[in-house]
């Protein structure tokens, strides 16, 4: 009972601090509070709702807690179902009633993932993977390739040449400084991606950065703050969301020379090391429950499927044509879409 009101008094006087962002603001919070002593005694991080899950009816919470925070950290909201955190509308509203606000980028990079795409299967229970699918085996499902073929097929189909994986670097780059443009971003990102995209493969997955990618963009936002006792050295145990994580296929690593070292054997699934023909035979165990037609309807539509299905049906030893799931109005269908759609 003696030490409660001064307990309370400290509490009252904690500076308050609110992340309108993806799942990273949970990473930012993390990191400040293990490598900053100070973060951890004077900050108090408010409840959020991470971007992908918001909906037009979390608009009275949120707004209540941009009206209790500080500091509000808002990555560029440009698509979210409340008008009054996209990022016009909240730098004019923080300006208004006096609220510091930092902006910071959404790190998105997938130039090293072509053929992966986000996961299909978002309302179909149990699918093995989190974060993603990879086209590569979807196709060698449907084709009819064993495990240790399709392992292979990743590995070995070039989907894309040099010029054209070139090309999706200096995509993503574009688009970060795009969205640093457009949002007025106080840290920048464009220009770390630009001097990294070699030498570390930067990101587990698309909206997922290894932690040394987070480590700095979290001393970055110290400094936004006036954190002067943040140690990056602290966070060393700190492992990100590394809970599914696909290898870098070889012709991707060969097509740009990357010069990182990387386990192009290992697929991290749900937190446990698997081999990568390992995690193909849980794949298709679980495509087997659905069913190659299924399978087929789901992945179809994807950009990669394509140039996937052609190395598959290629190393499977027959012509698409022949091919269990490649019928004629799926081809249509494919040939329409990817003459409309850029590289994914």
């Amino acid at each position: 009972m003696g030490g409660g009101l001064p307990q309370q008094l400290d509490t009252l006087l904690m500076k308050k601090i609110l992340f309108l962002t993806n799942c990273q603001g949970f990473e930012y919070n993390n990191f400040l509070h293990i490598g900053s002593d100070s973060y951890a005694r004077d900050w108090e991080c408010l409840k959020s709702i991470q971007a992908q899950s918001m909906k037009a009816s979390d608009a009275p919470f949120l707004l209540e807690q941009m009206e209790e925070a500080d500091v509000i950290v808002a990555q560029p909201l440009f698509s979210a179902p409340i008008k009054e955190i996209h990022p016009s509308a909240i730098r004019n509203w923080a300006d208004r009633v006096g609220k510091k606000l930092i902006s910071v980028p959404a790190l998105q990079y997938d130039a090293l993932t072509f053929g992966t795409v986000p996961k299909l299967w978002r309302d179909v229970p149990n699918y093995p993977f989190a974060a993603n699918e990879n086209m590569l085996i979807a196709a060698g499902y449907i084709c009819g390739l064993s495990a240790k073929a399709t392992a292979e097929l990743y590995h070995n189909a070039t989907l894309l040449n040099e010029q054209q994986l070139r090309e999706r670097v200096e995509f993503g780059i574009l688009a970060f400084q795009k969205r640093e443009m457009e949002a007025g971003t106080d840290i920048i990102a464009s220009e770390y991606y630009a001097e990294h995209w070699r030498t570390s493969r930067l990101h587990f997955a698309k909206g997922h950065p290894l932690p040394e990618v987070m480590r700095h963009f979290a001393g970055a936002l110290a400094e936004k703050l006036g954190i002067q006792d943040f140690d990056p050295l602290r966070t060393g145990a700190i492992k990100g969301f590394f809970g599914h994580c696909m290898p870098i296929p070889r012709w991707i690593k060969n097509g740009l020379d990357l010069e990182f070292e990387t386990d192009h054997d290992t697929v991290c699934c749900d937190k446990k090391y698997i081999s990568l023909e390992e995690f193909i035979r849980i794949m298709f165990e679980w495509y087997n429950v659905q069913g190659r037609d299924e399978v087929e309807r789901r992945v179809s539509h994807e950009m990669p499927y394509k140039r996937a299905m052609k190395a598959a049906a290629q190393l499977a030893g027959a012509p698409p044509s022949k091919i269990y799931a490649l019928k004629s109005t799926v081809l249509g269908r494919l040939s329409h879409h990817w003459k409309k759609s850029r590289f994914r």
